[in-house]
């Protein structure tokens, strides 16, 4: 219990560190007071900044770690998807999002001092019944591969739509497996009134905001970041 106190103290001390850090950026950048986005940050540090399982995970001494990905992660982010996949496209799909400025959060786990999973949310145009929603595409999830069935991609997942939820978005789109993302709300019933280049049960919605996707019709474009043929 100590051991637990101590641990949540230090990620306390982390967290005020890093505001601060931000409160100090935004005042030598601007005299104007902070904008939304600063806030925002500032409130997903507050809240979420790093989030320990309490239990270790596939024998690791060490409780798993959530933290918000920043740069000395992206090798290891490239690592982990590559080797979830076996291959490079999403590693790629991961490099044009971050380039076109699409992710609204990023976050990987972190076990045994590296990261062993990863999950992004980025920009996702939606609209419903003529009205712009601000929706989100989940995608990728990557775990490696001796982390898998281990529940650090569901930590993932849900620690991700938290967030997500915090910071105010309304809506989360995603491809996937049918039989795996429903545990976390996700619906293909709610997909479905959705014009978009994916239907079926494995294209499936999640709404952060109650009635956010409720309407008679509705439209989701990708951003080419995706390589689908004009978004549709």
């Amino acid at each position: 219990m100590l051991q637990d106190f101590g641990l949540a103290c230090a990620a306390v001390l982390e967290t005020l560190q890093r505001v601060a850090v931000i409160a100090q950026h935004s005042l030598a950048t601007d005299s104007a007071p902070a904008t939304r986005a600063s806030e925002a940050d500032m409130l997903s540090l507050l809240m979420f900044s790093r989030v320990c399982r309490h239990e270790p995970a596939c024998g690791q001494e060490k409780p798993m770690q959530i933290e918000l990905e920043n740069t000395r992660h992206h090798a290891g982010i490239d690592a982990v998807t590559r080797a979830a996949f076996a291959g490079h496209d999403e590693a790629e799909l991961i490099e044009r999002l971050r380039a076109d400025g699409l992710v609204r959060l990023s976050l990987v786990a972190i076990g045994g001092e590296r990261v062993v999973g990863h999950v992004m949310f980025t920009t996702l145009h939606v609209v419903v019944d003529g009205c712009l929603v601000d929706a989100l595409c989940l995608a990728p999830v990557s775990v490696l591969p001796q982390y898998q069935r281990c529940g650090v991609g569901s930590m993932l997942i849900r620690e991700g739509l938290a967030r997500s939820k915090a910071l105010g978005c309304e809506a989360v789109v995603v491809l996937g497996h049918a039989a795996y993302y429903p545990r976390f709300g996700f619906s293909a019933a709610l997909a479905s009134k959705l014009a978009a280049p994916f239907a079926g049960e494995s294209f499936m919605a999640l709404e952060l905001v109650e009635g956010a996707l409720s309407g008679e019709a509705g439209e989701v474009v990708y951003p080419p970041a995706f390589g689908i043929d004009g978004g549709h």
